[in-house]
């Protein structure tokens, strides 16, 4: 199974992407930097496993390029790489790190839903809902995820089908009257009835202590993680 998993990252006060390389492994990845300020990258340029790929900012004319706006080109920049090249994307949000052992759960549970789905599922690494507890952990390792209450992306595999039609679904957006990335997708969910799951435990921990759009000023955590 090919797979490289692309972080979608920009400069932070706290740059948590660090602890996130720490734990995803050594293996091949991508960072997808919106903007010139790469420098806090400085210390991955000469590992041949890390590929930079700095993305200029979207083209708005004169008008003042929001958070918003930026974090939305950033991640269709991330969907948009190796369509049909590899076994789907697993996309991350900068802040987040990894449980030991992550990858060979998620390659088991990708072929299990493959086997079952085809290409027409997304599987979440991560979730912040009290889906179960640790005395009900399901035995095949994941759960559906109630798409009306979708929200937050830290850890998403989209097939190449899925990818493929929400890199479509983005296009359809003006730039400039644009709404949360997540908000987006949760509304392709709904609509095209997609199965949606998560993995139990939450493959990925979110460390970041503000969310995307600094609506709260709280972690937002998995309930069952482990390290």
């Amino acid at each position: 199974m090919k797979i490289v998993p692309t972080i979608c990252s920009s400069p932070r006060t706290n740059n948590y992407i660090y602890r996130l390389i720490d734990t995803i492994g050594n293996i091949q990845l991508r960072i997808v930097v919106t903007g010139s300020d790469t420098s806090y990258l400085d210390k991955y340029t000469s590992n041949n496993k890390i590929e930079i790929l700095n993305i200029p900012c979207a083209n708005i004319g004169n008008d003042k390029i929001s958070k918003l706006t930026n974090q939305f080109w950033n991640y269709k920049h991330c969907l948009s790489n190796d369509v049909d090249e590899n076994d789907g994307v697993l996309i991350l949000e900068d802040d987040v790190i990894f449980s030991n052992g992550w990858n060979y759960k998620f390659e088991s549970i990708i072929s299990k839903l493959k086997l079952k789905f085809g290409d027409r599922f997304i599987l979440s690494l991560f979730t912040s809902l009290p889906l179960c507890t640790v005395d009900t952990m399901p035995d095949l390792g994941f759960l559906p995820l109630p798409i009306h209450q979708f929200y937050g992306t830290q850890g998403m595999y989209y097939t190449n089908t899925i990818q493929k039609e929400i890199i479509d679904v983005f296009n359809t957006y003006n730039i400039k009257k644009i709404k949360p990335y997540d908000l987006i997708i949760r509304d392709y969910l709904i609509k095209n009835d997609i199965p949606t799951f998560v993995v139990v435990p939450c493959l990925i921990q979110h460390i970041g202590r503000q969310s995307s759009w600094n609506l709260s000023s709280n972690i937002i955590t998995a309930i069952i993680f482990n390290k």
